[in-house]
């Protein structure tokens, strides 16, 4: 029997989004140079944060290793034209979700554990979690996964792909699992919003009506469950999407979802320039260094950042 491949969700999530896509990251394995990356990286500091946080005890000690990791990371790459993802904000960030989140209902077991299980004969799915629990009261196993956003409100437990995947690898590492918990963290500007239940005042100067404020909520958890036969129904669309992965290696087809996919996530997808032109000019602009090589490696990357 040959030896088995491997996929991970964002891999699976090339392909969901596009298969052109797919093609040009996975398959192509291509990244547009100087594509915007500053919501990444600022995603990434906070993970790194979060896991010096958890790994080291949750002590003073710990949090201060925690900023200064996060800070190392992220300073060389703040970029001036972000007002949101600032050296400044990711240390307020950091600090506020300490003094929220002080004492936790849980023990933790691991940070950053890599998973793996046999999805068939062909096939291993691969995923890293970004921090593995023991509830104290239900006693049993979470998969914390931490989630940076622009819009806390947007977050979505269920349904959700790569949730599913991970409470499916937790079912295959342990017996007692109670399921996932999403851990929310805005990114924004300002640290107030309006408050829309405040009496309307009118300024008696200008006549103008005057809006009230109040701290902006930037944390949200959000516990998600799976039963048995959602388990085996997401492992079942799974393997249908990796025959038709299989299927468009095999004519050389890779259809564009477009135009949905194309101005995705409030910009444009990165990949847009290769599809609008023809083979020979594709491959001109990768030669010339408008796109270079930069290998997907799912237990390389840390962590998964909505942006």
């Amino acid at each position: 029997m040959s030896e088995r491949k491997q996929v991970d969700n964002f891999t699976l999530d090339c392909y969901r989004n596009c298969p052109k896509m797919y093609y040009w990251r996975i398959k192509r394995q291509l990244i547009k140079v100087g594509e915007r990356r500053t919501p990444i990286d600022f995603g990434v500091a906070v993970h790194l944060g979060l896991e010096t946080f958890y790994k080291e005890g949750m002590t003073q000690t710990a949090k201060d290793n925690a900023f200064t990791k996060a800070l190392e990371y992220f300073t060389p790459l703040e970029s001036e034209g972000d007002k949101k993802r600032t050296a400044a904000n990711l240390v307020s960030i950091l600090d506020k979700y300490f003094s929220r989140y002080a004492n936790e209902p849980f023990e933790v077991i691991a940070t950053e554990v890599g998973g793996a299980f046999e999805l068939n004969d062909e096939w291993i799915y691969t995923s890293r979690l970004d921090l593995l629990v023991e509830w104290k009261a239900p006693k049993g196993m979470y998969i914390v996964d931490h989630k940076t956003t622009y819009d806390i409100g947007s977050l979505i437990a269920k349904p959700h792909n790569q949730v599913t995947g991970y409470i499916v690898t937790l079912h295959e590492m342990y017996d007692n699992v109670l399921g996932a918990m999403i851990n929310g963290i805005g990114v924004y500007e300002s640290d107030t919003v309006q408050d829309k239940n405040a009496p309307k005042v009118v300024s008696e100067k200008t006549g103008k009506l005057i809006y009230a404020t109040k701290e902006r909520e930037i944390f949200n958890r959000i516990p998600t469950q799976r039963t048995v036969r959602e388990c085996e129904e997401w492992k079942r669309e799974v393997v249908f999407l990796l025959k038709q992965i299989d299927h468009c290696e095999e004519v050389g087809v890779w259809p564009k979802h477009s135009p949905d996919h194309c101005v995705k996530f409030k910009g444009r997808c990165g990949y847009l320039d290769l599809c609008n032109t023809d083979e020979e000019t594709c491959e001109r602009m990768i030669d010339g260094g408008v796109y270079i090589q930069d290998p997907w490696k799912a237990y390389h990357e840390t962590g998964d950042v909505e942006t």
